[in-house]
């Protein structure tokens, strides 16, 4: 092993006893108030340390594989790095280490993307399931070493970026670097270049960095620091629920175990679709406006459950449309029979991913325009939504709740209004720019807090495999989380409710000069003779959002509301393929094709859009809409995503000329294709409506 010192010549290692491991005079932080664990009293030692890997990709007998070739560990921010040439001088190393923490102690240790250098790790070293913590199989949070001596975090989850996106939002002394060969097969015994270790060790550097940032624009130590980004409105949330009445409030509001599954029914993100008429359509003079800051804006300005659900046995449809008249929050299961989208509408809403025992459905790229029968959970404002576009012949109503409309509460609205006016009036300022993106990414993880589920059944690590932990059932699961729980989960699904009504309120403005929409935003047909006013709506967005405090000036003295729709792009030729797929050219760079595709990496490295471009040169926007039909496709070679093959049982020792390489469990990342294309399903339907 050897350690590189940072912008001087190398300095070679025999011997971890080479470095100073002794601990004993190294601080250790306190414990947060209120945040003792009586599980693992080890303190954090104030040490901000990180660990990367490099690895390299073999085909043996058919199957690829892949092995680590460097692996680098940074002892305190700023410090020199230490590489050693595979995962057993790794495992040797961290044995060492851990045997020079303090029993009382611990070392934080952050990887970016620890889901990935966990792989390796697990192959030599073997965890316990209480060393684990996987928020999802595979998707590791945090894990432990030698009885928490050494305990690993994600910085993936604590900045919800990549390393390269978060160097850059933050400003950090180093970037990632982008030139480098992945294809090169490197070797634990290969001769590195400079460039080869220069490329390496400045992982390390950006992690700490990142985390280092984040400390000290928090205020926070490696004791306080929360797991991950949404950890920190979690925590701002419980600052700002001050008065002990308002948190009994939310207290009591949390939902009975009954309620909550029909929540989670009903529970439904942003509305993305495209109208069928336009599908394989090349339009010109496409505008697009969008709704700023939506999901805050709701929680803002909306009307929330405020009391506890009570159910109503009252189950006709009558009635049900009475307590939607005299503004009470319904919450119900509810089935269609002969239900079919009225005459010229063109945005089909209900999603059939969120319905039952369909019978008989016609379906809009998974939407349902007309079923014989459906069974599905709905909000009122669902509801609202369904009956204003759909006609149904019969409804039966199996199960309704009921609670009454109010504000959210204080905590929450202050919260977002806080994150809203910081970001406002920090926007472009010179010198804020630090504070500007911590308002921002807080202001989008509001919602997130909101809506989270506190029903999850996390996996534990057993035997070297992510399993379902069994041990309760979903009521005791639902139980536990429920009581941790920061907000009730009916605000979450209410949430999303009311912005996909606003949203439906343009839709409903600009009828079937629609041609695609995305949870905050609507692209349509303009008519210059003919143009669509949108300050009917706007007034009424901009008046609640200054009756509330909503809104904020930028630097330039310009106010800015929250649920105002603000004007985007023009495009001057747009095509979609439905939800998700859509490309576009602009009046003053024509001929060059830009698109947004699901599953295809927007921007890589320097290269603006680079699938852009490589659409334009098979044929830009004629070919995106050729591929509306079966007959035609076009596959983008390296869209910039990843498919992962996972080793669980390599144990493997091959020859490579005079060297023997050893290769344990790990994980083989492969660039993804992606082929552009509609379904069979939707060309039907297609074939069916556009004759």
């Amino acid at each position: 092993m050897f350690c590189i010192i940072p912008d001087t010549d190398l300095a070679y290692y025999t011997d971890t006893c080479d470095l100073d491991l002794d601990f004993s005079s190294t601080k250790v932080l306190k414990f947060p108030r209120g945040k003792r664990n009586k599980h693992n009293r080890r303190r954090a030692l104030d040490i901000l340390c990180a660990w990367d890997t490099e690895t390299s990709r073999i085909n043996i007998d058919g199957h690829d594989h892949s092995f680590t070739w460097l692996s680098q560990f940074q002892l305190g921010l700023g410090m020199p790095v230490l590489l050693l040439r595979d995962m057993e001088s790794t495992a040797d190393f961290f044995k060492s280490l851990a045997n020079a923490v303090p029993e009382y102690a611990k070392l934080v240790i952050y990887v970016h993307n620890l889901s990935y250098e966990f792989q390796f790790l697990a192959g030599v070293y073997n965890f316990q399931p209480e060393e684990v913590f996987a928020p999802k199989a595979r998707k590791v949070l945090k894990c432990s070493m030698y009885d928490g001596a050494l305990e690993f975090r994600c910085s993936w989850y604590l900045t919800n970026m990549s390393l390269r996106e978060a160097c850059i939002q933050y400003d950090t002394p180093h970037k990632k670097i982008d030139d480098f060969n992945y294809d090169e097969i490197r070797y634990p015994w290969s001769i590195l270049t400079n460039k080869d270790i220069h490329y390496s060790i400045n992982d390390c550097y950006c992690t700490t960095e990142i985390v280092d940032y984040l400390l000290r624009t928090n205020d926070d130590d490696l004791m306080s620091i929360p797991a991950t980004n949404t950890g920190y409105v979690r925590r701002d949330m419980k600052h700002n629920t001050q008065s002990y009445r308002e948190y009994l409030k939310l207290q009591s509001l949390k939902p009975t175990y009954e309620v909550f599954k029909l929540l989670d029914q009903a529970f439904r993100g942003g509305n993305t679709h495209a109208n069928w008429l336009y599908t394989g359509e090349i339009i010109e003079n496409v505008e697009s406006y969008d709704r700023s800051s939506s999901y805050p804006d709701s929680q803002v300005n909306d009307q929330y459950p405020v009391t506890p659900f009570e159910e109503d046995t009252n189950h006709t449809i009558t009635h049900l449309v009475s307590l939607i008249n005299s503004g009470k929050a319904c919450l119900f299961e509810i089935t269609f029979t002969d239900i079919t989208q009225k005459p010229g509408v063109y945005f089909s809403y209900i999603s059939e991913s969120k319905c039952r025992d369909v019978e008989s459905p016609l379906r809009d790229n998974g939407r349902i325009t007309y079923a014989h029968k459906l069974t599905t959970t709905l909000t009122d404002i669902d509801f609202r939504i369904i009956n204003a576009d759909y006609d149904f012949k019969a409804v039966k109503i199996h199960r309704l709740y009921t609670s009454r409309y109010g504000r959210a509460s204080k905590g929450l609205i202050a919260l977002n209004r806080e994150y809203y006016i910081r970001k406002t009036q920090l926007k472009d300022v010179p010198g804020e720019e630090v504070y500007y993106l911590k308002s921002k990414n807080r202001l989008n993880s509001a919602y997130g807090m909101s809506a989270q589920s506190p029903l999850k059944r996390r996996p534990i690590f057993v035997d070297g495999k992510f399993i379902p932990d069994d041990s309760l059932t979903d009521e005791e699961l639902f139980q536990q989380g429920n009581a941790s729980a920061v907000l009730p989960y009916q605000w979450g699904v209410w949430t999303t409710a009311h912005a996909r009504y606003h949203l439906q309120v343009l839709l409903w403005k600009v009828g079937d000069a629609a041609v695609y929409w995305d949870t905050d935003s609507v692209k349509f047909i303009a008519d210059p003779e003919n143009p669509i006013d949108l300050s009917d709506i706007n007034d009424y967005y901009s008046s609640r959002s200054k009756d509330n405090n909503a809104c904020a000036d930028d630097r330039k003295g310009s106010t800015h509301y929250m649920g105002v729709y603000e004007k985007e792009h023009t495009y001057s030729r747009f095509t979609s393929l439905g939800a998700k797929k859509y490309a576009y050219e602009y009046a003053d760079s024509p001929g060059t094709c830009y698109c947004t595709i699901s599953g295809v990496v927007k921007r890589r490295g320097n290269d603006t859009n680079i699938n852009g471009r490589e659409l334009y040169e098979g044929g830009g926007l004629e070919t995106f809409a050729a591929c509306a039909s079966p007959h035609h496709h076009f596959t983008f070679k390296d869209a910039g995503g990843t498919s992962s093959i996972y080793n669980d049982e390599a144990d493997l020792t091959i020859q490579i000329g005079s060297h023997t390489l050893h290769i344990t469990r790990n994980v083989v990342v492969e660039p993804s294709e992606y082929t552009l294309g509609i379904g069979k399903d939707y060309y039907r339907f297609l074939l069916q409506h556009k004759i």
